[in-house]
């Protein structure tokens, strides 16, 4: 891996959260910071943040925060980034010199405009790790998280191309895939592959949801692929809140579209046209397939594999084991319920593709049946 050119000597984290704590922890753990301060407003959030080993200083005084450092991450709620950049600009000369200042904000063009010609001795570069949990909270915070995962920059005409290298190197240390983008067609991508899903997954559920009041059935039933195919509307709501605020110039057309859609499968459905209807999920399938597996993109992905497991005392225990020796991290793990006398199946979940892979292996070697869930 290629290591940067510049050495970055103090980190000022501003907001200590998920994203935040763990660029912080990859950063830490790929060699390529000395020193992490972070700022927050919330006096109980940076006590866990140091205690958690994400920062190595904290305070609630965003002068201090600042002081000499030569790497700025903003990782606050995206409703108050231009706010805390203003207090940025007004306090510059604490900055070390050519500081390189980014976000992790989901939305870029309001942000990147703000910046143009904002800062003087130092470099604002918009950013956004395109990776996250459904978790929040710097108790979630992982070294992992971006291992993997497109990291877009959005660098503008005015960007310095020096600053603009240095960060790029940075940020791969730690395994992301950098792609840099306009901060405009960001804005339009991600909401049709984000925004728009999240919003989708949330209306989903909460049809279910008016439903299960007067029959409970609706839940029992729901806890299998329906909370599967609905994970992402467990996120942050007040994370989604801003984000239908704040880029609703790219969501509103896009939800447009999904009722024409949703529009016109009524009227498919309503005529029996089955040609249409089965077309339409072949184009689906089609598409969906072809997507890359081992690749992180704006929504999490989730590596997971099925095993079937026979009905012995201690086998989960063992196979939990197995991983755990090998350094194998388990995201999450599912029983599966079967029919009596038959074999059981453990759903196993894990956040990187190399996880999942040695899993499969370490278990295929040890005479278990598994199959890899796509």
């Amino acid at each position: 891996m290629t290591r940067p050119a510049r050495t970055f000597k103090r980190l000022c984290l501003i907001g200590c959260g998920l994203i935040g704590g763990s660029v912080a922890l990859a950063l830490k753990k790929a060699g390529q910071i000395e020193h992490v301060v972070g700022f927050d407003i919330h006096p109980s959030t940076l006590e866990s943040a140091l205690t958690l080993g994400v920062v190595n200083e904290i305070t609630t005084n965003l002068a201090v925060a600042l002081e000499q450092a030569d790497l700025v991450l903003i990782a606050t709620p995206i409703s108050v980034t231009i706010s805390t950049l203003e207090q940025i600009v007004q306090l510059e000369d604490l900055l070390a010199d050519h500081a390189i200042i980014t976000d992790v904000a989901g939305i870029k063009s309001d942000i990147v405009n703000y910046t143009i010609n904002r800062f003087k001795k130092s470099c604002f570069i918009g950013g956004h790790p395109m990776a996250g949990s459904e978790k929040s909270g710097v108790t979630a915070a992982s070294d992992l998280l971006l291992e993997n995962a497109v990291y877009v920059l959005t660098p503008t005409e005015t960007t310095e191309r020096e600053r603009l290298e240095e960060l790029t190197l940075l940020l791969q240390s730690t395994g992301a895939r950098i792609k840099q983008l306009s901060a405009r067609t960001h804005d339009r991508v991600v909401a049709a592959i984000s925004h728009v899903p999240h919003v989708i997954a949330a209306l989903l559920v909460n049809q279910v949801q008016e439903r299960a009041v007067d029959e409970p059935l609706y839940v029992e039933l729901a806890a299998g692929g329906f909370r599967d195919i609905t994970r992402i509307a467990s996120s942050d709501p007040k994370l989604w809140r801003d984000t239908c605020i704040e880029n609703h110039a790219e969501i509103l057309p896009l939800l447009d579209g999904w009722i024409d859609k949703i529009q016109s499968l009524k009227h498919m459905i309503k005529t029996g046209n089955s040609g249409n209807i089965e077309a339409l999920f072949t184009t689906a399938r089609a598409f969906r397939d072809a997507l890359p597996v081992k690749s992180t993109g704006a929504i999490r992905a989730v590596f997971s594999l099925m095993v079937v497991v026979p009905d012995i005392p201690g086998l989960i225990g063992h196979i939990t084991t197995l991983l755990g020796t090998a350094s194998v991290s388990i995201r999450n793990i599912g029983i599966l319920e079967s029919r009596e006398g038959d074999d059981g199946q453990l759903l196993l979940q894990f956040d990187t593709a190399d996880f999942a892979d040695r899993a499969f292996d370490i278990l295929q070697k040890n005479n278990y049946l598994v199959i890899a869930q796509q």
